[in-house]
């Protein structure tokens, strides 16, 4: 007979492929239901335009399919809400050049890759660009336009 259980148990075995993680694991399986011989998947992917959801999606029709007693797998896809992301150890990355310099400049890998002289300099010349950048760019166009 077709569980819960027996279909989460069995998606322990479907990995993400970029993130080498399985979809349990990740908090990716949102709802499984059962419906006779037919099981309904709510997958929520990291990013809707994940490059690999086909994949991700196939590997669970394929993993469900092979069950005894499934005869159909319908996989609806949605998408990783923040809460969920960070409960799965996944961070975002900076949302612009500031933030972005500002995690550079806490960094030893990025500092000692660059060098002290080299890596001083690399993080002088981000901040000048991010102040030509909010100096030529107004709060009105990126709210708008980006």
């Amino acid at each position: 007979m077709i569980t819960e259980s027996v279909v989460r148990k069995a998606l322990e075995g479907v990995m993400d492929p970029e993130l080498h993680k399985n979809l349990i694991e990740l908090g990716m399986i949102r709802k499984v239901r059962i419906r006779k011989d037919q099981v309904d998947i709510t997958l929520a992917l990291t990013t809707m335009g994940c490059p690999l959801k086909e994949q991700i999606v196939g590997d669970v029709k394929q993993t469900v399919s092979a069950l005894e007693g499934v005869r159909g797998v319908d996989v609806e896809l949605t998408e990783m809400t923040d809460e969920e992301k960070s409960a799965a150890g996944l961070t975002a990355l900076p949302d612009n050049l500031y933030e972005a310099t500002m995690a550079a400049k806490e960094s030893e890998l990025v500092r000692s890759t660059l060098g002290d002289h080299v890596f001083e300099r690399f993080i002088t010349n981000k901040l000048m660009e991010w102040a030509d950048y909010q100096a030529y760019v107004s709060d009105f166009e990126i709210k708008r336009y980006l």
